[in-house]
C-alpha cells in the first residue's frame, strides 16, 4: 500500500487472522476450544488452572465456559467476543478477568470443519502482566512529558497511541485522536509536505524539525514541530512534537511588520497600510478587531478598520474628539491611553455606546497616535466581543501599534505639507529655480518656462548663467556668489534674458538651503517679471506727471482767463467799430481766434490732468468717426493721399463728442507734419472691432476682456526714434522743430483716452512710419444721432434789462460793461460779493438777470447769491469763473460758464433764461 493510500484513507486497521496453531508462545499459553453452543472441546492445563484460580470452578468436557464465569461484567464480555468470532470475525483482547491481577491477550477466532463451515471458536490466551507493568511505567513517564508523544501506523494511517499532552495542545482526547485518520487533523496547506516528510521516513529517513499545522478541537489549528524514527518494518513512527505557535506568531508578527514597513517605504496609501497593521493585530489576537482613527480639525476621522462594520465605521467617521467620547475621542483629546473593559457600563462611551453596541463590540481599548514630537494624529483601537481587559500581550501590542501607526499619520501629514508646499511651488506666478550648492540647475517651475521661454529639460543640468542678458558686471555676479556661499539671502533687481534674445526686467531673491548638519546642500531663487509692473510703473509716473501739471494748470487758470476774457471782450467791441476796414476785422479776427485757441489750450491740460470733468453720452461711434473724418479731410493738404477702412458695424461708446474730436484732429494734425517732404504720402484711418480675451489682457497690462472699438491712424512718415516713443505723450515733449508745436496734443489724446477708459499704444518705425492705435470700451446701447448735426448758433440782443454784472477784475468788468451794452442792456456793475448784495437790496425791482464771479475777494460769488436770494428767491443767476468750473461741486444747480466766454454763445444763454418763465 502506498504511503499517498495510507494519508488520504478512511479505513480503519484490520487484524490478522493467524490459525492457532501455527502461533509461538513464550509466555504461559492457555488455550481451548468451544463449539458454537460455548461448550469445551478441548482446554490446556494452563486454561485449567487459570480457570480454577480465577472463578474457581472445575472444567470437564462439554460443559460450558459460560456457566463457570461468576461477574456478570465478565460473562457479557467474553460472550460477545465469542458470538463475534462466531461470525466469522477474528477479535483481539486485553483485560484482567475475576480476582486475577494478571493481564491477558486474548485472541478469539473462528474455527472450521472439513466442509469449511464455522464449527466453533478457537481461544489463544497469553500471559503478559509483566508486559503490561513496563508498559505502563513508560506511559506515566509519556504522559508527564510537555510535549505530544505519538506512535502512528502509516499503513492504516491511524496514530494508534498518544500521551495525555494531546489533550492540553490540541483539546482532544486520547480516544479522540487515535480513532479518526491522521489526515483530517492536518491543515489542508500542510497535507503535500507531510505525506512527502513520511515518504522520507519510510525510506529510512528520520525527522528533525518539521513543522506542520494540527486541527485543535475549537476549530482553529496549532503549529508543531515534530521529530521522528524512521519506520519500521510493521511501518510504525515514533515521534515526538513541540507546540510552536508563540514561535510562528512571532515570526508571522515579525515578516508582517517588515512588510509593513516596506509598504511605508514605498510609499503605498495609507489606507491600505492602516488596513495591514490592523490585520495584523487581528491574526496575532483572535477575535480581536481592530481600527484607526485620524484627528483632523477636531474631529475622528476614519483610517482603517478592515473587520469592522462598515455601518459602525460610517457612524464614528467624523464624530466630535473630546472626554467622554468613547474610548479613542478620550485618549485623542486627552494624549494618553484609555482602557475600556465594557462599553456597555463605562460613562466615556454613554454619549455613543449605541453606536458601538449593536455591532457586538463590548470593550475598547484605545493608544493615542503621535508624532516623533509628541503630537496626537490620531488613536488606535483594540476591540473585543465581550468585556476584557488587556492582557500582558495585548497590552504591549496597544502600545507598538500606535508607535507603528504613528509612522504612517506622520508621514502622510509630512507628505501632505510637501504636497501642498510643491502645489504651491508649480502653481506659483512667480519663476521658481533649484540648483545644487555648485550651480547646476535641478528644478524650474512652469512659471520660469512661461517667463524665460525655456523648457525644463533644456535647462536642468545647465548653469542660470544661461539667463545673463550682459546688463549686470561681473563684479555684481561675484558679490551674489560671495553672498550666497556665505550663508545669506541675496535680494536685487536686475535684467535677464529670455530663449528668443529679449529682455526682461525682474526682481530677484536667491538663498542657501541647508542640511540638518547646517551645510548648504541647494540654492533657491525667486524670479518675478518686472515688465507689467514697469509699464505701471510709467503710467503712475506719467499721470503725476499730469497731476503736477495740472496743479500748475489750475493755479494760473483763473488769472489767465480773466486776462483773455478782457482781451476777447475788447476785440468784440473793436470789431464792431472795424467793419468799415476789412483788413482791420481781419486782423481782429484771426487774433480773436489767438485768444480763444489759448483759452482751448488751458482747458485741454485741465482736461489731460483730469481736472475738467467730461460730457459723457453714448455715441454711435462708426457714424461718429465718418461725420468727423468728411471735416477733417479738407485740412489734410491735397499731396496726401487720405484713406479709411471703416467698419459698418453700429459701435456705441460712452464718451465726450468733443474729445474725441480733439484726438481725431490732433492725430491727423501730427501725421501730416510728420508727411512733410516724402514721397508719396499718406494717411490711413482704421475703424473695426476687436475681441480682448485673456490672453491679450495678459499681454496688454489694465486692459480688461470683452469688446473694444479699434481707431488707427498710419502714416508712412518720418517714424519716431525708438528712444523718444515713452516720452511721446508727456507735456510739452515735441519732435517737431521749434515754432511747429506746443507738445500738447499727443498728452491732450493721453488723456482723453483715460478719460474714456480707453488704451492708446504706439507702433513706429524711425523713416518708415507711425501706427497709433487707440481701444475705446465698447457698450450696449441704441444711442441717437444727435450729437452729429449740432444746432446753427446765432447771437442774440437784449430789451434793455438791467444786469448787475459783478467781476473783482476791473478789465473783465470794464469790457463786460461795453459788450452787455453793445447787446441793448442797462449794466449796473459790483467789484466783490458784499456789493453786490448793497446794490441789489437798492435795485432789486429793476434788475433781471445777475451775472457772478465765483471767486472775490470780501465775500465770494457763491454767499452773495445766498444773500441776494433772501431778498428775492426766484432771482436769475449766471456764474462766471475763471477757474475749472467742474472744480465747483457746490454749484451742481447752478449755471456756470467759464472765462472768456463766447459773446455769441453768452448772449443766446442771457436771452433763454431771461425770456424763461418765472
Amino acid at each position: 500500500m502506498s504511503i499517498e493510500t495510507v494519508i488520504h484513507s478512511d479505513a480503519s486497521p484490520s487484524a490478522v487472522n493467524q490459525p492457532a496453531a501455527n502461533r509461538q508462545y513464550t509466555n504461559p499459553v492457555n488455550i481451548f476450544c468451544l463449539d458454537s453452543s460455548y461448550r469445551y472441546l478441548y482446554y490446556n492445563d494452563v486454561h485449567r488452572d487459570a480457570v480454577l484460580k480465577a472463578w474457581g470452578a472445575k472444567i470437564n468436557r462439554g460443559s460450558s465456559l459460560l456457566d463457570m464465569i461468576q461477574q456478570q461484567d465478565d460473562r457479557d464480555v467474553i460472550r460477545c467476543n465469542l458470538d463475534r468470532a462466531l461470525a466469522g470475525e477474528t477479535v483481539k483482547e486485553i483485560k484482567k478477568y475475576g480476582e486475577l491481577k494478571n493481564y491477558w491477550e486474548t485472541l478469539y477466532s473462528p474455527m472450521y470443519d472439513p466442509d469449511g463451515q464455522i464449527a466453533g471458536v478457537n481461544v489463544v490466551s497469553t500471559n503478559i502482566t509483566e508486559q503490561k507493568k513496563k508498559e505502563e511505567k513508560l506511559q506515566n513517564s509519556i504522559d508527564i512529558s510537555p510535549g505530544l508523544i505519538a506512535i502512528a501506523n502509516i499503513e492504516s494511517g491511524y496514530f494508534i497511541e498518544c500521551n495525555q499532552a494531546v489533550t492540553s495542545m490540541l483539546g482532544h482526547t486520547v480516544e479522540e485522536f487515535t480513532s479518526r485518520p491522521l489526515i483530517e487533523f492536518i491543515h489542508p496547506d500542510d497535507r503535500q509536505k507531510t505525506a512527502e516528510e513520511i515518504t522520507r521516513q519510510l525510506k529510512g529517513s528520520t525527522t528533525t524539525n518539521f513543522q506542520n499545522r494540527y486541527l485543535c478541537k475549537d476549530g482553529s489549528f496549532t503549529w508543531l514541530s515534530w521529530q521522528g524514527t524512521a519506520a519500521d518494518k510493521n511501518g510504525l513512527i515514533y515521534a515526538v512534537a513541540t507546540d510552536i505557535s508563540d514561535l510562528k506568531r512571532s515570526e508571522f508578527f515579525v515578516k508582517q511588520t517588515a512588510g509593513i514597513l516596506e509598504m511605508i517605504a514605498l510609499g503605498e496609501s495609507a489606507s491600505s497600510i492602516y488596513d495591514a497593521i490592523a490585520l495584523m493585530y487581528e491574526a496575532r489576537h483572535p477575535g480581536m478587531r481592530c481600527s484607526m482613527l485620524e484627528l483632523r480639525g477636531g474631529k475622528l476621522m476614519h483610517g482603517g478598520a478592515p473587520s469592522l462594520p462598515k455601518a459602525y465605521c460610517e457612524a464614528v467617521n467624523g464624530l466630535e474628539y473630546g472626554p467622554s467620547v468613547g474610548s479613542c475621542g478620550t485618549s485623542t483629546f486627552t494624549g494618553k491611553r484609555v482602557l475600556v473593559e465594557d462599553i456597555a457600563t463605562d460613562e466615556k462611551w454613554a454619549k455613543i455606546k449605541h453606536v458601538a453596541l449593536p455591532h457586538g463590540l463590548r470593550c475598547c481599548w484605545s493608544e493615542p497616535i503621535k508624532s516623533s514630537k509628541g503630537d496626537v494624529l490620531g488613536a488606535f483601537g483594540m476591540y473585543y466581543n465581550h468585556p476584557a481587559l488587556p492582557n500582558a500581550l495585548e497590552l504591549l501590542d496597544l502600545e507598538s501599534a500606535g508607535l507603528l501607526a504613528g509612522i504612517v499619520m506622520e508621514r502622510e501629514h509630512r507628505e501632505a505639507k510637501l504636497r501642498t508646499l510643491s502645489q504651491a511651488i508649480e502653481q506659483a506666478g512667480e519663476s521658481v529655480m533649484i540648483t545644487d550648492r555648485h550651480g547646476t540647475i535641478e528644478y524650474v517651475n512652469p512659471a520660469f518656462t512661461d517667463m524665460t521661454g525655456f523648457s525644463a529639460e533644456e535647462v536642468l543640468g545647465n548653469n542660470p548663467r544661461m539667463l545673463k542678458s550682459g546688463n549686470q558686471s561681473d563684479e555684481y555676479y561675484t558679490q551674489l556668489w560671495q553672498t550666497i556661499s556665505k550663508g545669506e539671502i541675496w535680494n536685487s533687481k536686475l535684467i535677464d534674458q529670455r530663449k528668443d534674445g529679449s529682455h526682461y526686467p525682474a526682481i530677484m531673491s536667491i538663498f542657501p538651503i541647508f542640511n540638518e548638519e547646517g551645510e548648504i546642500t541647494h540654492y533657491a531663487g525667486i524670479q518675478q517679471d518686472m515688465t507689467e509692473h514697469q509699464l505701471l510703473e510709467e503710467q503712475f509716473r506719467q499721470s503725476q506727471k499730469m497731476e503736477a501739471l495740472g496743479t500748475l494748470v489750475g493755479g494760473i487758470a483763473h488769472d489767465f482767463n480773466n486776462m483773455l476774457a478782457g482781451m476777447t471782450g475788447n476785440i468784440y467791441l473793436a470789431k464792431r467799430h472795424a467793419r468799415e476796414h476789412p483788413e482791420i476785422l481781419k486782423k481782429l479776427v484771426n487774433v480773436e481766434h489767438l485768444s480763444f485757441r489759448a483759452a482751448n489750450m488751458i482747458q485741454q491740460l485741465l482736461t489731460f490732468a483730469r481736472k475738467e470733468r467730461v460730457s459723457m453720452k453714448h455715441i454711435p461711434f462708426t457714424a461718429f468717426i465718418k461725420e468727423t473724418l468728411k471735416l477733417l479731410h479738407s485740412s489734410v493738404p491735397e499731396n496726401i493721399v487720405f484713406s479709411q477702412d471703416i467698419c459698418t458695424d453700429r459701435l456705441i461708446i460712452n464718451g465726450d463728442g468733443t474729445m474725441i474730436h480733439q484726438i481725431l484732429l490732433n492725430l491727423i494734425n501730427n501725421a501730416c507734419d510728420a508727411l512733410e517732404w516724402r514721397s508719396n504720402p499718406c494717411i490711413h484711418i482704421t475703424l473695426e472691432t476687436i475681441q480682448i480675451d485673456k490672453a491679450l489682457s495678459k499681454k496688454h497690462a489694465g486692459y480688461a476682456s470683452g469688446s473694444y472699438a479699434h481707431l488707427s491712424v498710419k502714416d508712412n512718415g518720418s517714424g519716431i526714434p525708438k528712444d523718444n516713443i515713452e516720452h511721446l505723450f508727456e507735456p510739452f515733449f515735441s519732435t517737431k522743430d521749434p515754432g511747429k508745436g506746443t507738445g500738447l496734443g499727443l498728452a491732450m489724446v493721453f488723456g482723453a483716452v483715460e478719460s474714456h477708459h480707453g488704451h492708446i499704444e504706439v507702433e513706429s518705425i524711425e523713416d518708415e512710419g507711425t501706427d497709433i492705435h487707440i481701444y475705446l470700451p465698447l457698450i450696449h446701447s441704441e444711442a441717437g444721432d444727435d450729437l452729429l448735426h449740432p444746432e446753427e448758433q446765432t447771437g442774440d440782443t437784449g430789451e434793455g434789462e438791467t444786469i448787475l454784472l459783478v467781476d473783482d477784475q476791473s478789465e473783465v468788468r470794464n469790457t463786460g460793461r461795453e459788450v452787455l451794452e453793445s447787446l441793448n442792456y442797462r449794466i449796473l456793475i459790483a467789484s466783490n460779493g458784499a456789493e453786490s448784495v448793497e446794490i441789489y437790496k437798492e435795485n432789486a425791482e429793476s434788475i433781471d438777470l445777475v451775472i457772478m464771479d465765483i471767486v472775490m475777494p470780501v465775500m465770494n460769488g457763491d454767499e452773495a447769491v445766498r444773500h441776494i436770494r433772501a431778498i428775492n428767491a426766484d432771482v436769475k443767476v449766471i456764474f462766471s469763473t475763471g477757474y475749472d468750473k467742474d472744480m465747483q461741486s457746490e454749484l451742481a444747480e447752478e449755471v456756470v460758464v467759464n472765462k472768456p466766454f463766447n459773446v455769441i454763445q453768452m448772449s443766446q444763454m442771457m436771452r433763454k433764461m431771461l425770456t424763461k418763465q418765472a
